[in-house]
């Protein structure tokens, strides 16, 4: 049995060893949870140090989440192991060449719900920072609005930042590689991430990346080689790492752009990943043929 997301992981933990069933839980990422501490929060601690020491393996997608849950008991150095996200197709996410002219002309993308625990609110200040130097530059959201989210940007206030031309609002994508390839910088200032799946869709079609140095995001980022890391719930860092973008020559942002692209193909990929899941689950075979 798998389970993926924290619901499915805590409460088909809960029935996996109650009915003598094997389950592999993977931990996509910790969300708000993690990141404001409340009583649901709280909850959502006992139900781990509950559910979890029973499962049969715990993966993580990325070493600072099993870092935490190690820490705070909810399973055990040998129970659990690191697989970088749930990979990404890299043979639909091809490359594209970077859309010319670059440098000061550069269009970043923010692909995300539009959620303040993403980066929203940083990557619209930032913008504004960046314009004043470089005002052809171009900065974009592509995201669903309307989720009820506590933490959602409200419609007034994505239509003010349209309005006063600080973003371009893309809406939203049934396809979203159309949307990176207009894209020259792809960007995620998140809080806090499994292995965000968007960077490893931009990484996969050459794209230079800049992301928060959080968890999750300094996984796909290797700042200075494929992109930029810029310090988290800051904007005024995340300018600077776009005034970085912009000031690169047009080889070197091609250069990070294709870094990114050798990441996605030998760190990311559906196939690399889908192998550490099939050995997992042969490890499971192999001890319930033994019983």
């Amino acid at each position: 049995m798998f389970s993926f997301t924290i619901k499915s992981a805590l409460y088909g933990s809960l029935a996996a060893r109650w009915n003598g069933i094997p389950i592999i839980v993977t931990i996509t990422g910790l969300g708000a949870t993690f990141i404001k501490e409340n009583w649901v929060s709280r909850i959502v601690d006992r139900l781990y140090k509950l559910a979890l020491p029973h499962a049969f393996r715990v993966i993580f997608q990325n070493s600072d989440d099993r870092s935490l849950f190690l820490e705070r008991g909810y399973t055990t150095l040998a129970n659990s192991e690191v697989v970088l996200g749930s990979g990404v197709n890299t043979q639909h996410f091809v490359p594209t060449s970077l859309p010319e002219p670059l440098g000061e002309h550069s269009v970043f993308l923010l692909i995300a719900r539009l959620l303040r625990d993403k980066g929203i609110t940083e990557f619209v200040e930032a913008a504004q920072i960046v314009k004043k130097r470089y005002p052809k530059a171009r900065f974009a959201l592509l995201g669903a609005t309307g989720s009820g989210n506590p933490a959602e940007i409200s419609k007034a206030e994505l239509q003010h930042w349209i309005e006063k031309q600080y973003i371009e609002y893309w809406g939203t994508s049934k396809d979203v590689r159309n949307e990176i390839k207009e894209a020259t910088w792809v960007v995620l200032p998140s809080y806090r991430e499994g292995l965000p799946r968007t960077l490893l869709e931009a990484a996969s079609m050459a794209r230079p990346l800049i992301a928060s140095n959080t968890p999750g995001c300094r996984e796909v980022v290797m700042d200075g080689e494929n992109g930029f890391l810029c310090e988290v719930k800051n904007s005024a860092s995340l300018a600077e790492a776009m005034f970085k973008a912009c000031k690169l020559h047009p080889e070197q942002a091609q250069s990070y752009g294709r870094y990114s692209r050798y990441l996605a193909e030998t760190r990311f990929s559906d196939v690399t990943i889908m192998l550490h899941y099939s050995a997992v689950l042969d490890r499971v075979k192999s001890v319930q043929a033994k019983k």
